[in-house]
């Protein structure tokens, strides 16, 4: 079978545009795993809000408790004061303090009994956050997974085409890769067909009659405007 530089040449452009394709698949998928885990670390985050909130009124309530237990220690000891004063000096000066520590026992009552309400609204807001967020982290985690599984897919697929990616340049000759890899360099499609049966796939710009005539025998062009390679598609193909 006579070979065909030229439809190897196609063959060749082909191959590597679907392999951006793939590497720009790739890379959008990136961008998706990283929102994804943008997203659960929010997630997270917010749970560890409403979890520190909780901390802080238990906290709240721990220091007024031990407040109200240092009152009670207090009284407590006025009250054996009380009991076992000599004169009416002392009898009086327990007897003002025991009153100015029930009213600060009394005053304080009214913090815990808002602290204690506070620590349940925060305990009944973390269960019902940690219900949702442990659902929601579910649900990402899976699509991350998903995710990683189609990236890691994608780029066997890649390693494996550029592996095989010498045996589809072969027979195409050397001036033609050349060109084509210098291009390559500077724009995404460095190689493109003749639309409209008369202008650059590129650029549109019009092609002379004189470079229509080579690229209907099969001759690669290099285009005035932006120096892409045209190629004339044949009969048949897409």
């Amino acid at each position: 079978m006579e070979h065909d530089p030229f439809g190897t040449f196609i063959d060749l452009i082909k191959f590597d545009q679907e392999t951006i394709s793939l590497d720009k698949k790739i890379k959008k998928s990136l961008d998706e795993l990283q929102q994804f885990e943008d997203k659960k670390k929010g997630i997270e985050d917010a749970l560890q809000a409403v979890h520190e909130q909780m901390v802080q009124a238990r906290k709240t309530v721990d220091e007024k408790e031990l407040e109200m237990q240092t009152l009670d220690a207090r009284e407590k000891d006025q009250k054996n004061h009380l009991d076992n004063a000599t004169n009416q000096k002392e009898y009086e000066s327990a007897t003002s303090e025991i009153t100015t520590l029930k009213q600060q026992q009394m005053d304080l009552e009214e913090g815990l009994i808002a602290a204690w309400n506070k620590l349940e609204s925060a305990k009944k807001a973390h269960a019902h956050k940690k219900a949702a967020a442990e659902e929601e982290i579910k649900e990402v985690v899976e699509l991350i997974e998903q995710k990683e599984k189609e990236i890691k897919e994608a780029q066997a697929t890649v390693e494996t085409r550029d592996a095989s990616r010498d045996d589809k340049q072969k027979g195409v000759p050397e001036e033609w890769l050349e060109r084509y890899k210098v291009m390559r360099g500077r724009v995404t499609n460095p190689v493109v067909p003749v639309v409209d049966g008369i202008s650059c796939g590129g650029c549109f710009y019009i092609i002379s009659p004189q470079d229509m005539s080579r690229l209907e025998k099969k001759a690669l062009v290099q285009c005035k405007a932006c120096y892409r390679l045209i190629y004339m598609k044949q009969k048949g193909s897409e």
